[in-house]
């Protein structure tokens, strides 16, 4: 019985330290010929303004908070489109992980799924330009 507490109590302090190691979320820009701005926060942080060329990239790490609740939303603007987009939620970390890397398209943010074979997760552009 004892043997067997010792375990449990190993293996929820396991998982505790686990659930708070940084994750790392990265934007990068793909649109040829297009700057994107991007501003990026949660809760907790403003991770600010950015503008990226093609090929660029902006990146932030952070703990998310014990009790799983840390969201990270950012807002991209291209000449392709523009909108709001949760790049760190739990549906976003289920397919991203603790590495969340975005991929800026013409056709919008795309989600590179590490579970799941580096697969893309891609959502359209919300507004379209000149609305």
């Amino acid at each position: 019985m004892i043997l067997l507490l010792i375990k449990l109590a190993f293996s929820l302090a396991l998982l505790l330290i686990q659930s708070h190691a940084k994750t790392t979320v990265i934007v990068e820009n793909f649109i040829k010929n297009d700057d994107i701005l991007i501003r990026c926060e949660s809760g907790d942080n403003n991770v600010g303004s950015h503008v990226l060329k093609f090929g660029e990239k902006f990146s932030w790490r952070f703990k998310p908070n014990i009790f799983g609740g840390t969201k990270f939303y950012s807002y991209f603007q291209s000449g392709f489109g523009a909108g709001d987009y949760g790049v760190y939620t739990r549906n976003i970390k289920s397919r991203g992980g603790k590495f969340c890397e975005w991929q800026i398209q013409k056709t919008g943010p795309c989600l590179v799924q590490t579970p799941n074979g580096n697969s893309l997760f891609c959502q359209p552009w919300k507004l379209q330009p000149g609305r």
